[in-house]
């Protein structure tokens, strides 16, 4: 699976979209709710007007056929229209992730932003036109404003991003006078957000499935750690495949395809998706434990306990949990535990 791919499934989600809002623009603050949010396209166009050549060689033709167009697209991760905003009527909010750092990321979003504020001007115009109310050389009349579009470029990867941050850091500039040319230059600032190792006060304000995920990548592979957090955070999950996905794609263990086809299996059999990650990962112990035995019984007693012990090393559990286990199930000693521990683990 594309990291970025998986990181989009999970961002289109309108409560995880609203809540990573909130917490990282908002300080917190419920500003942004998700029936507030609906999705805009993620592919945006805009047009290149010019007079042709011959046209400025004084050739006579009608206005139509003496401009040349040129269309281009550009696409982006996240979109989303936002209604009634603190007192607008809407604005538009887009995400962008990134797993490595983009030395063009101040004029991608330049673009980004511009192409969502042609497309509010086309409307307008458009709408003049259809009321007869065309406002001509002025193209949209005074009182009528756009709406703010905010870009935010939330950041996976494990480098630091340093620069650039803005439209200056891309720029090559004189070395006399630079201090002028900087006052001549309009800037453009990106926000940039660390998703990576966010600090306990930033992440305990996140109130949708993102938590577990942020929780993740700050203790990424300590397994004690995780176990923690999915305790803490994995009972109500309203996004599972989505976090699975997130998490196996970050942590490159693929047990947690395991996960997914255990609730593909689920949903069949009771109609209803599994929301608890708990349950989601004792389902997947139990059809362990019930795997190795079966091997077990059908391989001889040494065979079964190697496959055994090594079934649960792919699980992932601890070494006590797996000696306990062996104790239980094949009726051994805890010096014959031992000896097949140091044999076999």
């Amino acid at each position: 699976m594309e990291k970025d791919v998986v990181i989009k499934s999970l961002l289109e989600m309108n409560d995880v979209f609203a809540d990573i809002v909130n917490v990282n623009l908002f300080h917190g603050k419920p500003v942004l709710k998700a029936d507030m949010l609906r999705a805009l396209p993620t592919e945006g166009h805009y047009t290149d007007l010019k007079w042709k050549e011959k046209d400025l060689q004084g050739a006579k033709e009608q206005k139509e056929d003496r401009i040349q167009k040129k269309h281009h697209s550009l696409f982006r991760d996240v979109l989303k229209e936002v209604d009634d905003l603190d007192g607008c009527c809407f604005a538009v909010i887009g995400q962008e992730s990134q797993t490595s750092i983009s030395n063009t990321m101040p004029v991608r979003v330049m673009g980004y932003n511009y192409v969502e504020y042609k497309r509010q001007i086309q409307k307008l115009v458009a709408e003049n036109h259809k009321n007869n109310h065309s406002a001509y050389t002025k193209e949209i009349h005074d009182y009528q404003k756009l709406c703010p579009v905010i870009t935010i470029v939330l950041y996976f990867g494990l480098e630091e991003w340093t620069k650039p941050l803005n439209l200056l850091d891309m720029l090559r500039l004189p070395d006399e006078n630079q201090s002028i040319w900087k006052e001549l230059i309009s800037n453009y600032t990106i926000r940039v957000i660390t998703m990576r190792n966010q600090p306990e006060e930033i992440r305990s304000m996140y109130q949708s499935d993102y938590r577990l995920i942020a929780e993740y990548l700050t203790c990424c592979n300590d397994k004690e750690e995780l176990d923690k957090a999915i305790q803490k955070y994995g009972r109500n999950s309203l996004h599972m495949e989505e976090v699975l996905d997130m998490l196996e794609v970050f942590s490159g263990d693929r047990h947690y395809e395991k996960l997914k086809e255990i609730c593909y299996e689920q949903a069949k059999k009771t109609g209803e998706k599994v929301q608890d990650m708990c349950l989601l990962l004792d389902m997947y112990w139990n059809d362990g434990v019930e795997q190795g035995i079966k091997q077990g019984m059908e391989r001889g007693m040494e065979r079964g306990i190697e496959v055994f012990i090594q079934t649960f090393q792919e699980l992932k559990r601890t070494m006590e949990d797996t000696r306990q286990l062996i104790m239980e199930k094949f009726s051994l000693s805890p010096e014959q535990a031992d000896e097949y521990m140091k044999k076999y683990w």
